[in-house]
């Protein structure tokens, strides 16, 4: 009847696992240290370049003026509001962390025991809430790699994170090679 491959145990939660069909499987928790981990990545570009292009036109309008009026108050303007864009600008990445762990509260107390199984679509189950996700390849645009996780970033503003404290190298790479053959031109986030 069985072979020795019955009589042996295997705990996804504690391996990672790679099936016939190639899908791998990667345990982990998710906790607020992840979420801070990827902090930088949750202000989409496309606001971060805005961000920029607004700051630098604003900057090259007070340095005209200061030069055509010979106000070098202007110039200290400049740099206070140089560095008070800064200043939002890192207070709104906080913001959202701080939103995110607020509306969660696991979070902070434990956090969320997940496996994230890499197949035909990426499949994230929440073995804490018994919730299960799902996200297509074709939906993913984007990934971050922090020393936490790695994040994948798809249409919509969403996202689904990777936890990488139990992962091993063996495991990132098979990860990593799984979204390569599936989203060929993914982009990576820096």
């Amino acid at each position: 009847m069985g072979g020795p491959r019955d009589h042996v145990p295997v705990k996804p939660q504690d391996t990672m696992t790679q099936d016939m069909r190639g899908a791998v499987s990667v345990p982990g928790t998710i906790d607020a240290s992840v979420y801070r981990s990827i902090k930088q990545y949750l202000i989409p570009p496309m606001m971060k370049l805005v961000m920029l292009l607004m700051l630098v036109a604003y900057e090259a309008i007070m340095l005209w003026q200061a030069i055509a009026t010979q106000a070098w108050a202007n110039l200290i303007m400049m740099a206070v509001t140089g560095v008070l864009l800064v200043v939002v600008y890192r207070y709104n990445q906080n913001s959202v962390i701080k939103h995110v762990i607020k509306q969660r509260p696991e979070l902070t107390q434990g956090g969320y025991r997940v496996t994230i199984t890499f197949a035909g679509n990426i499949k994230l189950m929440n073995h804490t809430t018994g919730v299960e996700r799902n996200l297509a390849y074709a939906n993913v645009v984007s990934m971050a790699e922090s020393d936490k996780c790695i994040a994948l970033f798809a249409k919509g503003r969403k996202y689904m994170l990777v936890p990488k404290g139990e992962m091993t190298e063996q495991q990132r790479e098979a990860v990593l090679r799984m979204l390569k053959e599936h989203v060929p031109g993914i982009k990576t986030r820096r």
